[in-house]
């Protein structure tokens, strides 16, 4: 199975120390394709995303942070699990669980390092959003659904917007249990993640009930009460 990385950055010396480093340890074969940002060409992930992804050649198309340090034999297990996936239409290394909403991973992050979540998993589990420090694509899926530039007109939230958007058209959301580091301090929550929040839960409220994020709990779209998002929205 072809893979294509795909990887937006605006630091040359943490794409290289980090994700360059250590995908070059792997032992599969894979098409880079990296998007330049250092200048700021792209205004959101989105169109950043999709740029990358439309040069894309391989069956599953990765989209990956700058500082992902990759564990031996990531890859290959993530080509092994992607075939095993019925009705994929996503797959990541982190995400919430469909009822209740809790984190599901077996990754690590921050600095220094510590789990991403309590609930480390150990097999392939469905979920209803991803985390976007690695989401997975295949090829015919991206082909019929973008990055939405709409509604994610930023840097927040468009692999959960992504999700939900599969899940309504009837496909299925993965988390893998693949451990790698997101050499991050996971902080970049922003006035610019809570207007994008309330767009996503206007676009959805009548196609879930509950709606979970990876950084801001669960909410019913339709009954949200935004005041408490006052300080971010005013």
């Amino acid at each position: 199975m072809k893979i294509s990385i795909i990887c937006v950055y605006n630091n040359k010396t943490v794409l290289d120390d980090c994700l360059l480093k250590t995908l070059h340890e792997q032992n599969n074969d894979f098409e880079l394709i990296l998007v330049d940002n250092t200048e700021n060409k792209f205004n959101c992930a989105a169109d950043a995303l999709n740029y990358g992804g439309n040069k894309a050649t391989g069956e599953l198309l990765l989209f990956i942070h700058q500082d992902v340090k990759l564990f031996e034999n990531n890859l290959n297990d993530i080509i092994e699990y992607c075939e095993k996936l019925e009705n994929f239409g996503i797959a990541g290394i982190a995400g919430t669980d469909l009822n209740e909403g809790y984190m599901k991973s077996c990754g690590i992050h921050n600095i220094p390092p510590k789990p991403m979540c309590d609930n480390q998993i150990t097999k392939i589990e469905r979920v209803q959003t991803l985390d976007e420090v690695l989401l997975i694509i295949p090829q015919d899926i991206f082909k019929s659904y973008k990055f939405n530039n709409k509604l994610c007109n930023d840097w927040h939230l468009y692999g959960g917007e992504y999700c939900l958007n599969l899940i309504k058209n009837g496909y299925s959301v993965y988390v893998l249990p693949i451990k790698l580091y997101h050499y991050s301090n996971a902080n970049s929550m922003s006035v610019e993640y809570f207007i994008t929040l309330k767009r996503i839960f206007n676009y959805y409220k009548n196609d879930f009930d509950i709606i979970h994020t990876n950084c801001w709990g669960s909410h019913n779209p339709k009954k949200t009460n935004y005041t408490k998002f006052n300080n971010y929205l005013q």
